[in-house]
């Protein structure tokens, strides 16, 4: 299930960008006509695939159980991940869809439409998931929750631009020491160790900033930000060496380099600098370069002994 969130989210993400670049210029003529039959079936069609190649590739040859419900927790420091894998689904679906939202209005959809429609599609396909995950696993009603938080957060943001325009959550992603360990067979979406999950407030909403001087307006180059990671859970260090486990809730600044490429390439004359443009600005809203936030104060918990 973690798999499907995260691999769906940027397949959607290269997906979006690859729209980009088929984009023609810009010329004086009539309007297309909506293609909201097309759209739609796309977008059906993008999350069927996926759903296909997840049963083919994971779920095909492992053993089925009595379905069970339950949970593998929630934020406690004993649950699954310590909670990290939560926000993985609530930023999995609020990026598909949002961008899923934008496919639909590319095809001639109103965004209120839109909008609820991918959330209503994200929403369903992921809780089908969980069912197939009762069958091999658990029907974790914790994931349940950040599959609804990620979907109504995503339309929410789609429909409210002064909401859009002060917030992202991103994922910043760099390799564990336990996933580069020789012999570890963690997919990249499970290593919680090396991700951290970003609130990151946007003072270029506010239009002292956005449109001061550069002595004012530098700041929106800089995001402060609430983040949550943990350490150690999830991959799992060998039995043989000791584990320490770790929640951290932090305050801190990071780059907003989506303010960056507006600020460089808004407005280029070339298309393939609009091309690059609109990939930039698409793919940083929803993911931060490693090693790019500096942490403040930190809350952190550990069950583990010092």
């Amino acid at each position: 299930m973690k798999r499907l969130v995260v691999a769906l989210a940027l397949g959607a993400l290269l997906a979006r960008g690859a729209a980009f670049a088929a984009e023609p210029a810009l010329t004086v003529s009539e309007p297309e006509p909506p293609h909201r039959l097309a759209a739609a079936l796309a977008l059906g069609g993008v999350y069927a695939g996926w759903a296909t190649a997840q049963w083919l590739i994971v779920y095909r040859d492992r053993p089925r159980y009595p379905f069970a419900a339950g949970g593998e927790g929630w934020f406690s420091d004993r649950s699954y991940a310590g909670g990290a894998d939560k926000l993985g689904h609530l930023w999995g679906n609020l990026v598909c869809t949002r961008l899923g939202t934008d496919l639909l209005r590319r095809g001639g959809w109103d965004t209120l439409p839109a909008s609820l429609s991918s959330a209503g599609l994200s929403f369903a396909f992921f809780f089908l998931v969980e069912v197939k995950d009762g069958l091999f696993h658990v029907f974790s009603y914790s994931d349940l929750a950040g599959n609804a938080a990620g979907a109504l957060l995503g339309a929410m943001m789609e429909n409210f631009p002064a909401l859009d325009g002060a917030l992202d959550v991103r994922v910043q992603w760099f390799r564990s020491q336990d996933y580069r360990r020789e012999g570890s067979h963690t997919f990249f979406v499970e290593d919680y160790s090396g991700q951290s999950y970003l609130f990151a407030l946007k003072p270029r909403a506010l239009r002292a900033v956005r449109e001061g001087r550069w002595s004012v307006r530098w700041l929106q180059l800089v995001n402060p930000v609430v983040g949550f990671q943990t350490r150690g859970y999830q991959p799992a260090p060998p039995a043989t060496e000791p584990r320490h486990r770790e929640q951290e809730l932090f305050v801190g600044l990071t780059v907003d380099l989506q303010a960056m490429s507006d600020l460089l390439l808004e407005g280029a004359a070339s298309r393939p600098v609009r091309w690059g443009h609109q990939a930039a600005h698409t793919v940083t809203e929803f993911l931060n370069p490693p090693f790019s936030t500096l942490k403040g104060d930190v809350l952190s918990r550990s069950p583990d002994p010092n």
